[in-house]
């Protein structure tokens, strides 16, 4: 009778939450090495103080370590399309609702937040402090990121990782208390992208209004 006790014991007893350097290593092993991603996405902006939540869909796509592309899906079929594309030194922000593009420079890394898995662990630890958040909303095995040093773009960061280390969510909670949720689908690690993706040319655009951000000037 008592081996059936202890057994129905450990079978009920609570397992042990892995430790933040597990995830981390988890997240290195299937990211590690990979020089592009491809995923498509759906992401959910809220801002409390305005009561107003935005949904949407898209693709994202990475090569390592400076380029990248967001195609975001239109509203409706056959409507205009936005896009965030960058190159490793000039950033576009394509917004055809409005008939405009927006010209940057590309200083530093690109990779915004919401990626910043991608780069390596090595990086994360380095700018962030990683702790878990075992009664978080948003999963299972999170991963809470604080910056070490002040941002303006976001006080904290989660990572909601699965089984095999892959982030199946990143949320970002910017000063204010806006959360920025972008669920990923499968990540495509192997499939070796076109440069002339993170390339544009504001001629394929002839109508819209090209604003050069660090000029300020059209």
């Amino acid at each position: 009778m008592l081996p059936l006790v202890f057994a129905v014991i450990a079978v009920l007893a609570p397992t042990s939450a892995p430790s933040p350097a597990t995830v981390l290593a988890s997240v290195q092993k299937y990211y590690g090495g990979a020089k592009q991603l491809t995923t498509k996405f759906q992401q959910t902006v809220v801002n409390p103080a305005y009561g107003t939540t935005q949904k949407s869909t898209g693709k994202v796509y990475l090569v390592s370590p400076d380029k990248m592309r967001w195609d975001y899906d239109a509203k409706k079929q056959g409507g205009a399309k936005k896009s965030f594309i960058c190159d490793g030194k000039t950033l576009w922000a394509v917004e055809p609702k409005n008939l405009q593009v927006f010209k940057s420079s590309a200083s530093g890394s690109m990779l915004p937040a919401a990626l910043s898995f991608a780069s390596g662990t090595a990086q994360l630890t380095k700018e962030f402090d990683v702790t878990l958040a075992p009664n978080s909303p948003y999963g299972a095995t999170v991963l809470e990121l604080s910056p070490k040093q002040p941002s303006a773009q976001y006080k904290r960061l989660y990572f909601v990782v699965a089984s095999d280390g892959h982030v199946e969510k990143s949320i970002v909670i910017d000063a204010n208390d806006n959360s920025n949720e972008i669920a990923f689908a499968v990540h495509d690690l192997t499939t070796k992208l076109d440069g002339k993706l993170f390339q544009f040319d504001p001629k394929s655009v002839p109508t819209f209004k090209v604003i050069d951000v660090d000029t300020k000037k059209p």
